[in-house]
C-alpha cells in the first residue's frame, strides 16, 4: 500500500482493519462520523473555545475567534454555557450531520463538559489553566533514511514516480504550561477507555503504549525541546484523569514503533479484513460503514466489491481506477476543527 504520512487515527484504523485503512488512505473513500464521535466532538468543542478565552484573558485581547464557527466573540462574557451551547449549535446543524438530535443528547454533551471543569476543583478547567495553544496542529517529516520512500502513480504503467520522506501529522487538544519548563498535553475523551481491536479496557501500561499517546510525545518534545513533557488523558465517562510519564529516552523507541507500522503498511499488498478472521463479526455489521452501505450501482457492500476488485485485478490497478482524488494517500487537512481529529472515538 502507498503511505507518506500516519496520524494516530490511521493506525487505529489499520490495527482494526488493514482493509479498511485501504479504503480509506489509498482511495480517499471517508466514512461519516458516528453519533458517539459527533457527541464528543460538541464537548471538545466547547472546551476549545473555553480554553481560547483563556488564552485572549493572557494576551490582555478583547476579542477571540474560532475559524471552525467563523465566529468571534467578546472575551469576558463569554461562559461556559455559551461554548457548550455554540458547540452543539455546530455539529447538529442539519446541514453537517447525518444524524438525528435531542434533548438528551444535549444534557449528555452539557455533563461531560461540566464533568471536566469541575473535576477537584477545576484542575483541567482550560479557564484555570495556562494556555499554549489549543488544537495544535503538527506536521513534521522523519529524518531518517528508512523513512524515505518513492512509488510509482497508480495507473501510470510505472512511467511516473512520486518520492519523500514519511510525515507525521495530527492535532492535539491542548497544550498547556503547567509549570516552568514543563509542558502539560490533555487529551479529551468521551469515549470508553478501550482499545476497540480487542475489546479490552486499556490500563496504565497500555495509555503508556499507546501509538496516540507516543507520537503526540514525539511531536511534542520536537515542538517544545527545552521543556519536559506531561501527557495527560482525560476520561469523562471512564476514570477521568491519566498522566502519563514519558521522557526524551523514549524518542527512539517510539521511531522504531513509527517504523515498524511504516514498514508494515507498505508492504502489505493484499489487505486484511475482520470477516477474514471472524466472518461473523458485529463490528462489521454495526461499526463499519464501508459494510453497511452498498457500492453504487451494484447490490455489494463497499468492503466486499472493493476486495473483490483487488483479487481480480491487483491493488495498484484499484487504486487507479477507484481512487476519488488524484492523489488522496498525500491529502490531510490544515490544523483544527473535527476533520483532523485523531484517535479513537471522543
Amino acid at each position: 500500500m502507498i503511505v507518506t504520512y500516519l496520524r494516530s487515527s490511521s493506525i487505529s484504523s489499520y490495527t482494526w482493519c488493514a482493509h479498511k485503512f485501504f479504503i480509506s488512505s489509498n482511495l480517499g473513500i471517508k466514512e461519516p462520523s458516528g453519533q458517539k464521535a459527533e457527541l464528543g466532538n460538541i464537548v471538545h468543542k466547547a472546551l476549545e473555545l473555553l480554553a481560547r478565552k483563556k488564552l485572549a484573558i493572557q494576551n490582555n485581547e478583547e476579542k477571540f475567534s474560532d475559524e471552525e464557527l467563523g465566529l468571534s466573540f467578546d472575551t469576558q462574557p463569554f461562559s461556559v454555557e455559551e461554548s457548550i451551547q455554540f458547540g452543539w449549535d455546530h455539529y447538529t446543524d442539519p446541514s453537517r450531520t447525518i444524524h438525528s438530535w435531542n434533548q438528551s443528547h444535549k444534557k449528555q454533551a452539557i455533563k461531560w463538559t461540566f464533568d471536566v471543569i469541575n473535576f477537584n476543583d477545576g484542575m483541567f478547567n482550560p479557564l484555570k489553566r495556562n494556555i499554549i495553544m489549543p488544537e495544535q496542529y503538527f506536521d513534521m517529516e522523519i529524518d531518517c533514511d528508512w523513512a524515505k520512500y518513492e512509488y510509482y502513480v497508480p495507473g501510470t504503467d510505472k512511467k511516473e514516480k512520486f518520492n519523500g520522506r514519511l510525515r507525521i501529522k495530527g492535532t492535539m487538544d491542548l497544550v498547556t504550561r503547567a509549570d516552568k519548563g514543563l509542558v502539560e498535553y490533555i487529551d479529551w475523551k468521551t469515549g470508553q477507555r478501550k482499545d476497540w481491536s480487542t475489546g479490552k479496557e486499556k490500563g496504565y501500561e497500555d495509555l503508556r503504549k499507546d501509538f496516540q499517546m507516543r507520537l503526540y510525545h514525539y511531536a511534542l518534545c520536537k515542538l517544545y525541546p527545552d521543556d519536559d513533557i506531561l501527557m495527560t488523558i482525560f476520561f469523562a465517562q471512564a476514570g477521568g484523569p491519566f498522566s502519563l510519564f514519558l521522557d526524551r529516552t523514549h524518542l527512539k523507541e517510539t521511531e522504531d514503533i513509527i517504523k515498524t507500522y511504516y514498514q508494515a503498511i507498505q508492504r502489505n499488498n493484499f489487505p486484511k479484513r475482520i470477516l477474514d478472521f471472524n466472518s461473523n463479526s458485529w463490528k462489521c455489521s454495526r461499526l463499519c460503514s464501508y459494510f453497511k452501505e452498498n457500492w453504487e450501482g451494484t447490490e455489494q457492500n463497499k468492503c466486499s466489491f472493493i476486495r473483490d476488485q483487488i483479487t481480480q485485478i491487483g491493488l495498484d490497478k484499484v487504486v487507479a481506477k477507484f481512487k476519488i482524488s488524484e492523489s488522496p494517500w498525500g491529502s490531510y487537512g490544515s490544523g483544527g476543527g473535527v476533520t483532523n481529529r485523531d484517535g479513537e472515538t471522543k
